[in-house]
């Protein structure tokens, strides 16, 4: 047996356990199951804690870095309890601290494993009446929620996507293609929202391209100076575009309609609450009928907003490095997973939501370092050692 393609190792055995936990019952809470659920606050204090252990074992605690540690953790619990908003940011921190030393396919594949049946028997058990298929009519467009708390199935089944070709990579057929293709289509006529509909076409065909195009070339010099750019155009496209809305223009007012009100929304947000450097406690209102409607969904925007724009920046400068990173074990599929992420998070919040977006764990790897050595050593010596 090869002892480096188990998924669970007993060496990270608090951060699996901390993750078998977590992903299962938060996707489960998005969904008509949630009411069989236990308490959401007693499941994220059990996940913290493993994760908080995974760390201690995993170091020899010095001043520095009980220091370090005790700062990101104090300033995860400041963000959770001072913004109205469902990502839990101290998780996000202690599974990205917990996870670094953890190569990305053995966090990512069984996080795959475990969402998509949720996923699958959710939408089949909407469709037999076992549970409410729940609707909202917008635009006089009915859009079916499939068993979920809203229109989050199609949302799901693009990183799921992304989250099957990171771990997947050349072993991805074109039969997995068409069932994704099939899938999304499916979707598109039960939910109606072209924005993951266009998503994850697109991530479809520039998978064919790496697969059949792409495969045996290198990143080009062009490309590996781009591609680290692209969070900051992102973060620019989101913020620059909620700034320059205007009413009393018809380009703009297209715009907004196009992007289902996004760009107004964005751009009274910045009127009425404005950038601070370290954020400021924003309670949105997402539900019409409580009065009205006040939320952002451009991740780049919303979180300037809450978190401030020194840790949105901090952020955008991770994923550029992250990126830089994967440019140099020429991991495409990887790549691309991350950057339709970013693109998506252009206009609508997932970026932060490790839920849908685990690869946000990344951001923290030391693992890419340890790959990167492993690959250039294969290079030399003609035998990679993948782990796929």
């Amino acid at each position: 047996m090869n002892i480096n393609k188990l998924v669970f190792k007993f060496d990270n055995l608090f951060f699996y356990l901390a993750l078998y936990i977590y992903f299962p019952y938060f996707l489960l809470q998005g969904t008509k199951f949630n009411g069989y659920l236990p308490n959401s606050q007693l499941v994220m204090l059990i996940c913290a804690i493993l994760l908080i252990c995974e760390y201690l074992k995993d170091n020899k605690m010095s001043i520095k870095s009980f220091f370090g540690f005790t700062t990101l953790c104090i300033f995860g619990l400041y963000l959770n309890f001072t913004q109205d908003d469902i990502a839990p940011l101290l998780l996000i921190i202690l599974f990205t601290i917990a996870g670094r030393n953890i190569e990305i396919e053995n966090i990512i594949r069984p996080i795959f494993k475990l969402e998509m049946p949720i996923w699958i028997l959710t939408i089949i058990s909407s469709k037999l009446g076992l549970i409410e298929n729940g609707y909202r009519v917008t635009n006089s467009v009915k859009r079916y929620f499939l068993g979920f708390t809203s229109t989050s199935a199609p949302i799901l089944l693009i990183f799921l996507y992304l989250m099957f070709i990171a771990y997947k990579k050349e072993k991805v057929k074109r039969y997995h293609l068409l069932i994704f293709f099939v899938l999304n289509c499916y979707l598109y006529n039960e939910v109606r929202i072209k924005a993951t509909f266009f998503y994850l076409n697109l991530a479809l065909v520039a998978t064919l391209i790496i697969k059949y195009y792409l495969k045996s070339r290198k990143i080009g010099d062009y490309m590996k100076r781009a591609i680290p750019l692209i969070p900051y155009i992102c973060a620019i496209i989101s913020i620059g575009t909620a700034l320059l809305y205007s009413s009393s223009s018809r380009f703009w007012v297209l715009m907004n309609k196009l992007l289902t009100g996004r760009l107004k929304l964005g751009h009274d947000a910045i009127s009425s609450y404005g950038f601070s450097l370290f954020g400021q406690v924003i309670n949105w209102n997402r539900n019409r009928w409580l009065g009205e409607y006040k939320y952002v969904d451009a991740s780049y925007l919303k979180y300037s907003l809450m978190y401030g724009v020194v840790i949105v920046l901090i952020i955008i400068v991770c994923y550029s490095n992250l990126l830089k990173k994967l440019i140099m074990v020429d991991d495409k599929y990887l790549i691309l997973s991350i950057v339709i992420t970013l693109l998506y998070a252009i206009f609508d919040p997932q970026l932060l939501y490790i839920l849908y977006n685990p690869f946000i764990i990344m951001l923290g790897s030391n693992a890419i370092s340890k790959y990167y050595s492993r690959w250039k050593h294969s290079t030399t010596s003609g035998v990679l050692d993948s782990t796929n």
